[in-house]
């Protein structure tokens, strides 16, 4: 019986650092995606020059965008939007770290502070997962930290 119960004890013990490693790795797995899709997404604004530029103006003058410009802007956002919303569901998983999210958190406060952004959202234009449309209505609630808006890529300043 003592050996049956110590072989017990140690298949749990083997069976719990099985399942921390895969959780490791999962989580790695789907970090490594979320950079993969942000990467893909900036490269549109890289290889498409007028998208990059839509995007600078957007968040730093939206007004000035014309309707053409804005609309093309949205759809690039709304694509943004759908990657977020599939990170918030892995985050909610468990699958990212909440450090990870936090990240991404801040700049989907930031994107939805902008006014042609937050008119988009608020319109329900496109449909999103209940919950992340939940999550993102609360954070807009409780923070009161303002984004200061960035453009895409800024050109570093040369050191004198």
């Amino acid at each position: 019986e003592i050996v049956g119960a110590v072989a017990v004890v140690v298949t749990l013990i083997y069976l719990a650092i099985q399942i921390r490693q895969n959780t490791e790795s999962t989580r790695t797995a789907a970090e490594t995606a979320i950079s993969q899709n942000l990467a893909g997404w900036l490269a549109q604004g890289v290889t498409d020059p007028e998208l990059g530029r839509l995007y600078d103006v957007a968040v730093t003058d939206p007004e000035s965008l014309s309707e053409e410009e804005a609309r093309r802007f949205l759809w690039y956002i709304a694509e943004y939007f759908v990657l977020l919303e599939s990170q918030f569901v892995m985050f909610v998983k468990g699958d990212i770290s909440q450090r990870t999210w936090d990240v991404k958190a801040h700049v989907l406060l930031g994107l939805i502070q902008n006014p042609l952004i937050g008119s988009w959202w608020d319109s329900g234009a496109t449909t999103f997962n209940p919950d992340f449309i939940e999550y993102l209505g609360s954070l807009r609630k409780t923070t009161t930290e303002k984004w200061i808006p960035k453009r895409l890529v800024e050109a570093p300043k040369p050191a004198n």
